[in-house]
């Protein structure tokens, strides 16, 4: 049924394709390699994208031909909705200099391997051979953005919008290394804290300068002191900079912090701290201002759904064999957008591997074909008649 070296071959293909973020020529390659296998197989497909960014198209397919074919915009429960990403990290030309190789243990390495073609591919194979089999008595609406790795900007509010009506999400970024899914993911805030003082000569005028860097790092103890691991909440102080030279007060710093969090009650509890910097500061000549910078993810949560998608999870595990173990993590996916509207969503669903956004990204081939396995069997339980 699987046939791993169709599966590389496929992935060789498209991982020569260079869809570098916001690389329009690449992205739409990408889009017409997977539009134009899903329409050979008799399925449904629409790109769109948000207001006038077509630099990021998002490529939807469905087996849903209601409301004349405009998947978006169907009324049509959607059963499962599979998610991945078309777009990878890396620079333009990369892919010249880096085709796709595998060694002799099986593990191969190429741009976006597994992060996220090779997990958008295995659920085109999945969709494939069970509509082959006659085994998709499901509804399904398989959504591939283009700009997941700058953080979702244009393609966030479709995922919004098609968790309205689905039941249950299975995102296809990678499975990590030791074959373990994804069940919970933190969600995200990124502030820019700016500092304003007064600038003076350090030597003539000392004491009419106001330091906006002395200003902003009082305020360092607060924000960390915010941090609780137990809770799961961390505030990584990203980046510092101010000031030009030892002859001048500074007049302006600026800091990146990046809060993640698993307790929506911890977003309330920094943006207190942000309103009282900005009306108290240390040093009355100074003032403070915050700026949340991108999109804000909520977390991936569990739910009820989410309980009943687990326990298929275990069973469909048994089933076949496979491990169905899970983790918790920081890094961010397109299925916290949908879990945040109570959908059940698994993400780690693609192929296992490691070494994202790096030279060293990887993918496990002998993880490919028990993940097809896996899922196959989860979906022939979730909806057996």
């Amino acid at each position: 049924m699987f046939n791993l070296d169709e599966y590389m071959k496929d992935l060789t293909e498209i991982c020569s394709y260079d869809s570098g973020r916001y690389n329009k020529e690449g992205v739409y390659q990408m889009v017409d390699w997977f539009k134009s296998r899903y329409e050979a197989l008799g399925m449904n497909t629409q790109v769109i994208w948000m207001d006038d960014h077509e630099e990021a198209p998002l490529l939807i397919v469905s087996n849903d031909r209601s409301n004349g074919g405009d998947i978006l915009n169907s009324k049509t429960p959607v059963d499962v909705l599979f998610i991945s990403h078309l777009d990878t990290v890396f620079d333009t030309e990369t892919v010249k200099n880096w085709p796709v190789t595998v060694d002799e243990n099986g593990i191969g390495h190429g741009p976006g391997v597994i992060d996220c073609k090779g997990g958008s591919l295995l659920a085109y194979y999945l969709i494939r051979e069970m509509l082959a089999a006659g085994e998709v008595n499901f509804t399904f609406v398989h959504a591939m953005n283009t700009d997941e790795e700058p953080g979702s900007n244009y393609s966030q509010h479709f995922f919004q919008h098609f968790a309205e009506r689905t039941k249950y999400c299975l995102v296809f970024e990678p499975g990590r290394a030791n074959d373990e899914f994804v069940g919970v993911r933190k969600g995200g805030v990124k502030y820019v804290i700016k500092a304003h003082g007064i600038g003076a000569h350090s030597g003539a005028d000392f004491e009419k300068g106001a330091n906006a860097i002395v200003e902003l790092c009082k305020w360092i103890p607060e924000i960390t002191a915010l941090i609780d691991l137990e809770k799961g909440t961390t505030l990584n102080i990203a980046k510092i900079e101010g000031g030009l030279n030892n002859g001048q007060v500074p007049d302006l710093a600026e800091a990146a912090v990046r809060l993640l969090y698993l307790d929506p009650g911890e977003v309330d509890k920094v943006n207190a701290l942000m309103e009282r910097m900005q009306k108290e500061p240390f040093d009355k000549r100074c003032h403070l201002e915050v700026e949340v910078k991108g999109i804000s993810r909520p977390p991936m949560y569990i739910t009820e759904n989410t309980k009943t998608l687990f326990a298929a999870l275990d069973k469909a595990g048994a089933e076949t064999g496979v491990d169905t173990s899970w983790v918790t993590t920081g890094g961010m996916s397109d299925g916290n957008w949908v879990a945040h509207h109570g959908v059940g969503t698994l993400d780690g669903c693609g192929p296992c591997g490691a070494g994202l956004h790096t030279k060293d990204e990887y993918i496990k081939t002998a993880s490919v074909e028990p993940r097809f396995n896996v899922m196959r069997q989860l979906l022939l339980d979730l909806f057996r008649k």
